[in-house]
């Protein structure tokens, strides 16, 4: 079983809304459109955009070490992907 220190998580909905995950191996989670999020090392990202052609949200799952996505940083789902904030 993980302590607290290494698994916290941040979740916050609606639009513009953000979400800070510290530690290790948790996750970030924003929903909403125009959102974004940050996890520590090994941490996971969750974001979120309006997709008006198919008219609904899209999430978009990263992992911090892979793909280029880094520990400590904002992101924010454009295209699919998750890029810098």
């Amino acid at each position: 079983m993980k302590d607290a220190e290494e698994s916290s998580t941040a979740a916050s909905s609606g639009d513009y809304s953000k979400a800070a995950q510290e530690g290790r191996s948790g996750i970030a989670a924003s929903i909403g459109m125009g959102g974004r999020a940050k996890a520590g090392e090994r941490g996971c990202i969750i974001a979120c955009e309006w997709v008006p052609t198919e008219n609904r949200y899209r999430a978009v799952v990263g992992y911090v070490g892979e793909n280029g996505i880094e520990a400590n940083t904002w992101y924010r789902a454009v295209g699919g992907k998750l890029v810098k904030a």
